[in-house]
């Protein structure tokens, strides 16, 4: 992932409790969140997850790992939601019809009936 190695790289010259250091990473977090094109994740406050991460790690390296972990899962989630997307767009009317015949309508499940 280029963004986590570009954030190790600067982490060496930087010290990552600095303000400056975690805005750079707040920016990374929230162009991985933005770019998964999932609306969860879009929705997701960038500064409270760093904010959350930081205050979990108790060093450089466990800081960049939690960070890390946070940018890949992102990504992922982003891949799987594309993927989804594409799926439900790739599915034949008859699929469609077949899916919305199932949705639930208040406590209870109802089957659509074709007209």
């Amino acid at each position: 992932m280029h963004d986590v190695a570009d954030i190790m790289a600067n982490s060496e010259t930087e010290d990552w409790r600095s303000p400056h250091f975690r805005q750079k990473v707040t920016s990374q977090i929230d162009d991985a969140l933005r770019k998964s094109g999932n609306p969860q994740m879009m929705t997701r406050n960038a500064a409270d997850i760093e904010r959350d991460v930081f205050s979990k790690a108790k060093s450089r390296d466990e800081y960049m790992c939690y960070v890390a972990r946070v940018l890949v899962f992102a990504r992922d989630v982003g891949k799987i939601f594309v993927s989804f997307i594409d799926e439900m767009l790739q599915a034949t009317v008859s699929e469609l019809i077949l899916f919305a015949s199932y949705i639930r309508v208040g406590s209870k499940s109802k089957k659509c009936e074709a007209k």
